[in-house]
């Protein structure tokens, strides 16, 4: 933060001081009595809409009671139903519950059991009840074992004595009743609430348990609006939050919403009724809510199935109170404008003004020791100057002035050290680049300059001939990979490619120590394995006498036109692609060599070379993995497929077109991005005696 602001910070906070108080007064005797004031306002609107659901159930109730206390059919078919069923055992009653369970699902509804329940006079008796009582949509009645003996429709299930709501209906008192928990209704396809009720006999034994299912939307669009026309929101809620309805949206699809878990907390909190504040989780805006239970029935131990909640937007709640807050900060925001602008402007005249002239030359100093030489640099190094100088004209007659004057002229002599160092930096830069061209000179002439002829001597029209061909990018100036290629007899040729480990100046020394021992490694190379070994073991001399760790990996080939095979070795590089142009056979010369580490790791590490035929139009293409791990611009690697496909597509092509063809193909993936590693390809193709 600058420090004219730090100054305009302190003299808000000083001036905000009584206005907070202000504040805080209006707030402790307005902002809390009316938020009390309205609490319980919908405190009050919840609490009523609570008791108008409770009686609209408890009216349904009481009608379910008339129809068991007025019929005697009921009586007459569970007194029957009883009786035929004592006269069994349990084994028997048991088998035959369980023979009707399981054609249950399959009974239709012109199927004579079936008829027997939804056609009795209990069952008429159920349907009339439901022409005067449109809001029952399913009703049946069970015997003291759970079996149903009437309903209205065809039941899920013909035992229900395993089911939650029976038990506890069977266990009520003649006068109980039992509700479950608001619930989508699988067997009357309502969102609906269950009503249970026992029926005993004139001693007081059970008999049977009536179940109705009674789609509640009706009873909650019966809940009257609140008086309070600002309460933009009524929901009617299970236990877990769960929205049923909400009384001012009739198209609101049941369960769509819930209320959050913090909400739904401090309303269990409150007991039956209250209210309270919270941030609604949905809009992260602050409501007040208005909250009331009601519990249906008369068993204790029952928890609330239904909450009422009438909420509003806090904001709302507050206007009055916002709109005198809003009166007395505009006036103190006017006045404190007004001296803040005054202070502003002799700060900015005597303090902060010379303050970002210093600033001004820190900042011209250092965009000036770049330590470059162009027009840029050049004309930072004067602006520079300038600013420095101006310095001088500071005149606040304080410790500001002696702190400018002090600064210009610690600045002009940075400016003039730096000009010095900048001329013994260009110098040494200089050399360097001077030395990295040389090196890199170097490091093209270890390359082989001309590719061995293979055969040759007499008979060279009676054997396999072989073309080269190589590509060499290194990343940097001087690169890591490296290869040669040598003959070994007329009619042998060694093919050597290396990757030291990273680029730059240290690989490209450590490519040079390889290029100065493979001369002497020429009479081993017959047998690729050994030649391996003994060059791993010069290399490890150097680097141990070194103190340096750096391995290589390495692929070495002998291929014989005379013998017609190809004899190779791996240290821990990748396989080399192989191609055929006549059969067109295309894959890697090998898949995972074993116990072959790279170059300059173990001592007296073992190498075992493999031996296949070198046939007519076979082509090799070895590379480092330069190629198969560059990028493209959403870091996927070109790697082992698309390198596959590039040789078999262009396979057809001489040696130079197709490691040209390959580079392409590499260039089209990654978008010509720049490349992060060497690239080294190393071509060679085997070809017919008589072929040129």
């Amino acid at each position: 933060m600058r420090l004219k602001y730090k100054l305009s910070l302190a003299l808000v906070l000083v001036a905000a001081v009584p206005i907070a108080i202000v504040v805080l007064v209006l707030q402790q005797l307005g902002y809390r009595h009316l938020l009390a004031e309205r609490g319980q306002l919908y405190r009050t609107e919840a609490d009523a809409a609570a008791r108008n659901l409770s009686l609209s159930v408890d009216r349904e109730v009481s009608q379910l009671r008339s129809l068991l206390r007025v019929s005697t059919v009921v009586d007459q078919v569970l007194t029957s139903t009883n009786e035929t069923a004592s006269k069994l055992t349990d084994e028997q009653r048991r088998a035959s519950e369980l023979e009707v369970e399981k054609s249950w699902v399959s009974l239709t509804s012109d199927s004579e059991r079936l008829q027997t329940i939804l056609q009795n006079p209990l069952a008429q008796q159920l349907r009339e009840f439901q022409v005067t009582n449109p809001l029952a949509n399913e009703i049946f009645i069970t015997d003291r074992y759970g079996r149903v003996i009437a309903s209205t429709v065809k039941t899920t299930d013909y035992i229900q004595s395993d089911e939650l709501w029976w038990q506890q209906g069977a266990k009520l008192k003649e006068n109980d009743v039992w509700f479950d928990q608001f619930h989508l209704d699988d067997s009357a396809g309502v969102y609906s609430l269950d009503i249970v009720l026992p029926i005993h006999d004139n001693s007081g034994e059970l008999t049977g348990v009536m179940k109705a299912v009674f789609n509640v939307a009706p009873l909650f669009a019966a809940i009257p609006p609140p008086l309070d026309g600002r309460a933009d929101q009524v929901d009617v809620t299970n236990s877990n939050g769960a929205v049923l309805a909400r009384i001012n949206q009739p198209d609101y699809k049941p369960l769509s919403v819930s209320l959050s878990t913090a909400v739904m907390k401090k309303a269990s909190n409150n007991g039956s009724s209250g209210w309270f504040l919270t941030t609604d989780d949905t809009t992260e805006n602050e409501r007040m809510y208005g909250t009331a239970s009601t519990q249906f029935g008369n068993i204790s131990d029952q928890q609330p199935q239904i909450y009422i909640v009438v909420s509003i937007d806090a904001d709302e709640v507050t206007v009055p109170i916002k709109k005198q807050l809003r009166w007395i900060l505009l006036g103190s925001t006017l006045a404190l404008l007004l001296s803040l602008a005054a202070v502003l402007f002799y700060v900015r005249s005597r303090i902060t003004g010379p303050l970002e002239l210093l600033r001004d030359g820190a900042q011209s100093i250092s965009e000036s020791a770049r330590l470059r030489q162009d027009e840029e640099s050049a004309a930072n190094r004067k602006q520079a100057h300038q600013v420095v100088e101006g310095l001088r004209e500071i005149k606040t007659g304080d410790e500001i002035e002696e702190l400018a004057t002090g600064f210009a002229t610690m600045g002009s002599r940075v400016l003039r050290y730096h000009r010095h160092l900048e001329s013994e930096v260009a110098a040494k830069t200089a050399l360097i680049h001077q030395d990295l061209e040389m090196a890199k000179e170097f490091q093209e002439a270890m390359l082989p300059g001309d590719y061995p002829k293979i055969p040759s001597g007499p008979h060279t029209g009676e054997h396999l001939k072989l073309h080269f061909w190589h590509l060499y990018q290194p990343a940097d100036t001087l690169g890591g990979d490296f290869f040669d290629m040598f003959q070994i007899s007329e009619h042998r040729a060694g093919l050597f490619i290396a990757d030291v480990m990273g680029h730059g100046a240290r690989s490209a020394l450590v490519t040079a120590i390889l290029r100065a021992l493979l001369p002497g490694l020429v009479e081993a190379a017959a047998d690729p394995g050994i030649f391996m070994e003994q060059l791993n073991q010069h290399f490890l001399d150097i680097m141990e006498r070194s103190g340096q760790t750096i391995f290589v990996t390495a692929f070495f080939i002998v291929l014989d036109t005379k013998d017609e095979t190809a004899t190779y070795v791996t240290a821990g590089h990748p396989s080399p692609v192989y191609t055929n142009r006549s059969n067109g056979d295309t894959d890697f010369l090998f898949k995972g060599v074993k116990n072959q580490p790279a170059l300059g790791l173990i001592p007296g590490a073992e190498y075992t070379a493999h031996t296949r035929s070198l046939l007519a139009d076979d082509v090799f293409l070895l590379f480092t993995d330069g190629l198969i791990e560059a990028e493209n611009a959403a870091g996927e690697m070109f790697g082992d497929t698309q390198l596959l496909k590039a040789v078999h597509k262009y396979r057809d092509l001489p040696v130079d077109s197709l490691s040209h063809a390959v580079v392409a193909a590499l260039g089209q993936f990654t978008q010509n991005k720049a490349m992060e590693d060497d690239l080294c390809l190393v071509t060679v193709e085997a070809t017919g005696a008589h072929s040129q």
